[in-house]
């Protein structure tokens, strides 16, 4: 079964800015909270199939020069990370490791909501670049994961949802495409020119003139 997409991040110096960038896409966003230590905050873009979109940005004040993605907030890197479910998170480690690929031990992370609700979960990082820049991360939620999601009002109502990630290439030989392939366990497939790993949702773009995680494919309602 292919992985599930959870949220993509899309990072930047000012949320404000942010949101005002993705209304104007089409795509308005609803407040998401504080991070744990207060350093972050975020915007969400939820979407009927259960992925969402990610807005992240130092709180005002706050530079998060420690956060895992703090250059991609400093540089405004738009799309820089996603996250994958996990149902059994320490299962989950178990597995990649066992395919050779880096993975952290689980951690603890939450955020509270703006209505005061607290939300928690764990996460591990796999592989070694920042945070789900490559390899996505795993995120298994302690409480209810419909909590963490945008709830109705925060709801697209034309776009279904994520449906892949796409990595910018060099070529067919690029070392991404093996990391992924032996992270998921897949080969490559080239579908008059549609290059992706099997059914999973990764799709890779020779012309991207970003090299690595460059963008996302949403699906229609």
């Amino acid at each position: 079964m292919p992985v599930q997409i959870d949220h993509i991040i899309i990072a930047g110096s000012d949320l404000a800015a942010l949101r005002a960038q993705s209304e104007a896409r089409g795509l308005p966003s609803i407040e998401g909270g504080v991070h744990v230590g207060g350093l972050t905050h975020n915007a969400l873009i939820g979407f009927s199939n259960g992925t969402y979109l990610e807005l992240i940005a130092p709180t005002p004040g706050n530079t998060a020069p420690d956060h895992a993605w703090s250059e991609f907030m400093r540089t405004d890197a738009g799309v820089c990370a996603w996250a994958i479910r996990s149902n059994d998170i320490d299962a989950d480690v178990a597995l990649y490791r066992s395919r050779g690929i880096t993975v952290s031990d689980p951690v603890s992370g939450g955020r509270t909501r703006t209505d005061g609700v607290r939300l928690e979960w764990r996460t591990a990082k796999l592989g070694d670049a920042p945070l789900g820049s490559v390899l996505p991360f795993l995120i298994q939620d302690l409480t209810p994961r419909e909590l963490r999601v945008p709830t109705a009002s925060g709801i697209h109502e034309k776009i279904a949802g994520v449906e892949a990630v796409v990595f910018g290439i060099t070529d067919e030989n690029d070392p991404m495409i093996a990391l992924l392939g032996r992270a998921f366990n897949v080969a490559l497939t080239n579908d008059k020119g549609d290059l992706r790993l099997g059914d999973e949702p990764i799709h890779f773009d020779k012309s991207s003139s970003k090299h690595g995680l460059s963008d996302m494919r949403l699906g229609s309602r």
